[in-house]
């Protein structure tokens, strides 16, 4: 795992200058989930996510045990 408790929905600050900036269009308070999609737009990168039928995601979807989500906390928490 990648994830932690240690940030989940804070604020963050990001800072956008430069010529093209102006063009980016950004408000003053935007969810982190959407710097994604103004880098690509910064890059010219046209980006969609991918999409799968529940069927085809079923062999993805994993169940951790007991034992493997107390490690995960251990390793993750502070």
């Amino acid at each position: 795992g990648f994830t932690s408790n240690n940030h989940t929905a804070e604020d963050q600050i990001a800072l956008i200058h430069g010529n093209r900036a102006h063009q980016l269009g950004v408000p003053a308070f935007i969810d982190n989930t959407a710097l994604f999609k103004v880098m690509c737009k910064f890059f010219g990168i046209e980006f969609t996510n991918p999409t799968m039928t529940a069927k085809a995601a079923k062999p993805y979807i994993k169940t951790a045990s007991r034992a493997e989500w107390k490690r995960h906390m251990r390793l993750h928490v502070s």
